[in-house]
Formats: structure tokens, sequence, C-alpha cells
């Protein structure tokens, strides 16, 4: 039997990503909500930066507004830190309940702890590998795209390092490139498809004006509820792959 014949049929891939999807969206929204965590401490550092310009800034002497700005610099720098932590962890947790066969989000949020260095390391690597191909020629940054597509996932749920997370998604994918391409073509056209409808109302509304920023946001709730569906059948895909590997 040809090797690719054995990778999940796209379809199937379909159906059985949205049963995985119905019966653990809640836990998927509860890590997404741990990560939200992280973001907080940036939006209060912002409003006391505005609240202290607007009504303290003009009449403070220059030392004190000088000596309040360095600390609000490195006060908002250790925010963005905080925010990066916790939306990388809020990624690996989303893998670990896959991994975990969906055990309580909190326990895996705390597990996802210490992948914070190396998934930002290969996540860096990943960009910056794709990008060095960009500059050859737009075709080789889609096909080593589609080869380090799975790094994330070899690197969280095999336990490799970021250079050899990489190494061994070029392997999965070795041999089963062009079905693995068009399985991605086909989640991204549904993608798309979802996204334009959606947002489809977004044409009639006067852009700024606040009907159009309140649907912008409920678009952008929905597409946040939504994205845990591609990310199982990303791993759907990985799975099939390691299981052809054997």
């Amino acid at each position: 039997m040809n090797k690719k014949e054995k990778l999940v049929k796209s379809f199937d891939l379909i159906k059985e990503s949205w049963q995985v999807y119905a019966k653990n969206l809640l836990k998927f929204i509860e890590v997404f909500v741990y990560g939200l965590i992280g973001i907080l401490p940036m939006f209060g550092v912002l409003i006391l930066i505005i609240l202290y310009t607007r009504f303290l800034g003009t009449s403070a002497p220059l030392a004190v507004n000088i000596i309040v700005g360095i600390i609000a610099f490195v006060a908002f720098a250790f925010s963005v830190y905080l925010a990066v932590v916790y939306s990388i962890r809020s990624k690996v947790a989303s893998i670990l309940l896959l991994k975990n066969n969906f055990t309580s989000a909190k326990e895996n949020f705390d597990e996802a702890k210490p992948y914070f260095v190396p998934f930002l390391g290969v996540s860096l690597l990943l960009v910056v590998l794709v990008i060095a191909w960009g500059f050859v020629l737009f075709v080789p940054a889609i096909i080593f795209a589609i080869y380090y597509g799975f790094a994330q996932y070899t690197l969280v749920i095999d336990g490799k390092r970021p250079f050899s997370a990489i190494e061994h998604s070029y392997d999965l994918v070795k041999g089963y490139w062009w079905p693995v391409f068009g399985r991605f073509c086909l989640i991204s056209l549904i993608g798309i498809i979802i996204y334009a409808i959606i947002s489809a109302p977004l044409n009639y509304m006067q852009e700024g004006e606040t009907p159009a920023l309140l649907y912008s946001l409920f678009v952008n709730i929905i597409w946040a509820i939504l994205s845990p569906y591609f990310l199982i059948y990303s791993y759907k895909v990985y799975e099939s792959l390691k299981k052809t590997n054997k």
C-alpha cells in the first residue's frame, strides 16, 4: 500500500477533530482564560501611565517625571514579559491537554510552565528558518514551513529540544509532504470561509465607529473560541504521521 494512503483521510480529520473539539471546548476555554491573566498587568500599567500623564504629569517636577518614567518603563516591560509567558503557557497547555487526554486544564497549565524557554526558542527558530528560506524564494519557504510545521508538537509531546524538534518534524513529514500540504490547504480554506462569513457584517459598518469596534471584538472572541479546533486538526495530522512512521 502507498504510504500516503495511510494518513488519516481529510474528511475523517474534519469529523474526528470536531468531535474532540465539541467534547472538550470548555477545557480549552479555561486554558485560554488562564493565558489572559498574564495580560491584565500590562493593561493595569497602561491605565496608570495614562492617568498619571493626564492628571499629574504636567504639574510634577521634571525629576519626579523622570523617576516615574523609569519605573513605568520597567513595569511595562515586565508586564509585557508576563503577557508573553502566559500566552506561551496557554498554547503549550492546549497541546498538553491533547497529550494528557484532557485532564484538568489547571494541571496542564501548571505543567506548561517549564516549557516557556524551549517553546519560545523553537518558535523563534521556526520564524528565522522560514524567513531565511523566503529570502531564497517564496516556494521554498512554503515547502519548509510544512516540513517544520510539527516542531512545537514534537517539542512538547516527544520532549525534543528546539533543533531536534525541527529535525524530527522534518523526518515525520518526509515522504508525506503533499498529503500534509493538502490537508492544511483544506483546513485553511475552511478557516477562510468561516472568517469571511462572521466578518462579513463589518463591510456594512463605518470603520472606527462603536458598532464596528464592538463587532470586531465579537469576531475576535468567536475566532478565539474556534481556534482550538484548528489546533486539534493539526494534532490529528501529527498523530497520523507518527503512526505511519513507526
